[in-house]
């Protein structure tokens, strides 16, 4: 039987676009799936914390979190292992670097490309490692935020009918930064103030200051389901899910330039996307 392993990089919404392709991908080639979940400093939780559970996908963490000398040296022993086995024993590896050539210039695949069906038929075991949804699948797999953490993010939004999520990116993203300035989310949740009166805004964003700054603005038009916004912890990270689940349910989202994590909310509750970027 066929054998992909894939080790999806990057934060929550990166890793589920991974995982729901690598399915696809599977299930198309009739192959295995395996899944290395690391659990690390940008992404500090196992993976059975996050979601629920996929069927026929196995999943194997790996603890690479912490600081201090012993989680150093063993993170260098668990990629030299990785790197020894997957010499050993995979046909083909493939890594970021490489799988870029294979998208379109916004990294997302495309339908017609045809690498990946040619990898599936010529490679009994292959080992993919990214941050991209690697390949097209006609058949989505999508990944489902653990029943607990959605049951938190409905309790937060049963007040409030109706609203706009706003996903404003602003920690760690120096091309959201640049490409979707602060005044232009308020311009655009001005101008929907003004054709809709009674809008409220559920706010979504790693940074408190931007939080504080909009409820100095907007008052009780904006809330959030969370007032936890580092992601360096497995509360961080479950925090980041509720905040996930609550922008999905929005009516629409204004969303950040280059955020996989504005897209990931849209695809999940099936919601217009609107990215708010300056003009090129």
């Amino acid at each position: 039987m066929k054998t992909l392993i894939v080790r999806p990089l990057g934060g929550l919404a990166n890793r589920m676009r991974v995982i729901e392709t690598a399915a696809g991908y599977a299930l198309k080639h009739d192959a295995r799936l395996i899944i290395l979940w690391e659990k690390n400093n940008i992404l500090n939780a196992y993976y059975e914390e996050c979601f629920e559970p996929l069927k026929t996908v196995k999943i194997i963490n790996i603890n690479c979190s912490g600081d201090d000398l012993f989680f150093k040296i063993r993170r260098k022993i668990i990629y030299r292992v990785l790197s020894w086995f997957g010499k050993l024993i995979f046909n083909i590896r493939l890594y970021d670097n490489e799988i870029r050539f294979y998208l379109n210039d916004d990294r997302t695949p495309k339908p017609e490309e045809t690498f990946f069906s040619t990898v599936a038929k010529s490679n009994n075991k292959v080992y993919i490692e990214t941050c991209y949804e690697f390949c097209f699948v006609s058949q989505s797999f999508p990944v489902i935020v653990k029943k607990s953490i959605k049951e938190k993010a409905i309790k937060i939004l049963e007040p409030y009918g109706e609203f706009i999520g706003v996903h404003i990116r602003r920690t760690d993203s120096t091309p959201a930064i640049e490409n979707s300035p602060f005044e232009l989310f308020i311009e655009k949740m001005n101008a929907l103030l003004e054709e809709l009166p009674t809008v409220k805004f559920y706010i979504s964003t790693d940074s408190q200051e931007v939080f504080d700054i909009l409820e100095n603005i907007y008052g009780e038009k904006i809330f959030s389901g969370t007032s936890q916004r580092t992601r360096n912890t497995t509360e961080g990270i479950i925090f980041a899910l509720i905040d996930l689940y609550c922008l999905s349910q929005s009516k629409k989202i204004l969303g950040s330039f280059y955020s996989s994590f504005s897209q990931m909310a849209a695809k999940m509750g099936n919601v217009p996307l609107e990215i708010i970027v300056k003009n090129m």
